[in-house]
């Protein structure tokens, strides 16, 4: 019994040990997991801190940036108000974040006091580093100090995409890309003025031709005649043939021989420098070898080649035609439809460092040609062909996509016109937005002028129109169609709209021809890009084309 006791002692003495070392290793745990955790909430409040301090930076940053490029005024470098707004912007007392560096946005990025830089239609800012520095974790380990905070944001300009660009140019300095403008064709009516004779003759009120025979033929015909007919045309010696004030232009010839003229008949051969021109000709008349001329109201008129629709405005030389851009490997003609009913398939741009000649030639001086984004050297075909106006702006003949005015009418503009074309095309319906629509009240048609500097009077809705795209401008006028490359300048925004009655439909002249009406003569309006708003926040978007309003998107 007694050994029984002594044993069972011993036993509880242990149990008791163990008991009081396990408590102390117990403690010995709680102890190095209260520095862990200790520790660790230290580092997540400092953390923390640090997490707060780059996302209110961060914050300001971004908002700085799309300050800084709602004021960007050109492609490449940053202009002085976009350094001024981003740099005053940062400064505010409201806007920096605690223990922030002085603001010096020159030097090189990450050198800690904030970097500026802009490169194509896009804005780079740095802010100013932030210095966190730790408690609690730097209590517990002093190698952690703290650490620096930064924050960066880049911003670009867009251009809002609306129906985008037309495959067509116009021509600066002569009148041909402000207010409303006739695109012109065989139309058989006086849709513009007629170009002058290359000599400014004195008129010769007696001969008065009325119509001529053919009145039009293919390009390159061989070789015709055309016979004019009127009144007062006896003994008329020379007929000229003119489609602009070029030299080149303007072509004379005498008659032929042994076909004497008679009062209401003159007949001479078309020379082959007018067959081999495409183009609308003028025909006049004179009875003294050319030193008087028919007057340019009695002219008649002769279509060389495919109808071509062309600016009004002084001299037909194709101050509105189109650009020769590809589209998915079509033909020229299909191209060019294809590019009128969904957009170009690649961007323009305005031409670096405009040359005095406005011509351009691939690979020199920062030429970029077709088939290229950024396209800023273009080649031309001089005015537009009717048959793939009409398609790609009406039908949609010969082509796999709707045409651009299929649209439906925007909101608070009126309904759709239905158009009969008559043969397998039949009834069409045409988008009829007027430029009306879009319109502030009291606005007047000064924002249709190159001076215009008022405020925006055209809401931002006119870039869901169909009717609605931008047009390049060339430096000057071309004079020699495709055998040339054009500068690209600057761009105009235009909208297809104008006379109604008739055979007028806001702007497109469709005259009836038998059973069916087609596409001969389209008027836009051009206006200035001041009138449109200074910048929307939403829509779908294109490359900056340098004018206009502006769509500014974070892009870091």
């Amino acid at each position: 019994m007694a050994t029984w006791k002594h044993a069972s002692g011993r036993v509880a003495r242990l149990v008791r040990r163990e008991a009081r070392d396990e408590k102390g290793a117990t403690a010995v745990m709680v102890a190095i997991l209260s520095l862990v955790l200790l520790g660790s909430g230290a580092f997540a409040v400092d953390l923390s801190r640090a997490y707060a301090t780059r996302a209110a930076a961060q914050t300001n940053v971004d908002q700085a940036v799309l300050a800084a490029a709602a004021d960007l005024t050109q492609k490449d470098g940053c202009n002085a108000e976009v350094l001024s707004t981003a740099t005053t912007y940062l400064q505010k007392a409201g806007n920096r974040v605690l223990d922030q560096a002085g603001i010096n946005l020159g030097g090189t990025l990450h050198d800690g006091d904030g970097y500026i830089r802009c490169a194509d239609w896009t804005v780079y800012l740095e802010a100013p580093a932030a210095r966190v520095d730790f408690g609690l974790a730097k209590a517990l380990s002093p190698s952690n100090e703290g650490t620096e905070v930064a924050a960066r944001a880049a911003a670009k300009v867009y251009s809002p995409k609306g129906s985008g660009i037309l495959p067509a140019y116009a021509a600066r300095g002569r009148g041909c890309d402000w207010g409303e403008q006739t695109l012109l064709d065989n139309s058989g009516t006086t849709l513009a003025p007629i170009p002058p004779l290359f000599e400014n003759s004195p008129v010769d009120s007696t001969p008065k031709p009325n119509a001529n025979t053919p009145v039009s033929l293919a390009l390159n015909a061989p070789t015709t005649n055309v016979v004019i007919t009127g009144t007062g045309l006896k003994n008329v010696n020379k007929v000229a043939f003119t489609w602009g004030a070029a030299a080149n232009q303007h072509v004379e010839v005498g008659l032929i021989a042994g076909t004497p003229p008679t009062n209401t008949r003159v007949e001479v051969a078309i020379p082959f420098s007018v067959r081999s021109t495409e183009a609308l000709w003028y025909i006049r008349v004179s009875r003294d070898g050319g030193a008087t001329w028919s007057a340019a109201s009695n002219s008649v008129k002769i279509q060389i080649g495919n109808a071509l629709l062309q600016c009004d405005s002084a001299a037909s030389s194709g101050n509105f035609g189109s650009v020769l851009l590809p589209h998915g490997g079509a033909n020229a003609n299909t191209s060019l439809a294809l590019n009128l009913a969904q957009g170009l398939q690649f961007t323009l741009s305005t031409y670096p460092n405009p040359a005095s000649n406005w011509n351009c030639s691939a690979g020199v001086g920062g030429a970029v040609v077709a088939s290229n984004d950024g396209t800023n050297c273009v080649d031309t075909d001089t005015g537009l062909p009717a048959d793939p106006t009409e398609a790609g702006l009406l039908t949609g003949n010969g082509i796999s996509v709707p045409p651009r005015l299929s649209a439906p009418n925007s909101p608070g503009c009126g309904s759709a016109i239905s158009i009969n074309f008559g043969g397998s095309i039949g009834n069409k319906s045409i988008n009829n937005d007027h430029l009306s629509c879009f319109l502030d009240s009291g606005a007047t048609t000064s924002y249709q002028t190159s001076g215009y500097s008022g405020p925006p009077v055209i809401s931002a809705d006119i870039f869901n129109s169909p009717r609605f795209a931008w047009v390049p401008v060339f430096g000057r006028e071309v004079t020699s169609g495709g055998s040339a490359k054009y500068q690209i300048v600057d761009f105009r925004p235009a909208f297809i709209s104008g006379t109604e009655g008739g055979d007028w439909f806001n702007g497109l002249y469709l005259p009836s021809q038998g059973n069916k009406r087609s596409l001969r003569a389209v008027k836009v309006i051009f206006f200035n890009a001041n009138a449109l708003p200074d910048s929307i926040a939403n829509g779908p978007v294109t490359d900056y084309l340098g004018v206009g309003t502006k769509v500014i998107r974070l892009v870091e």
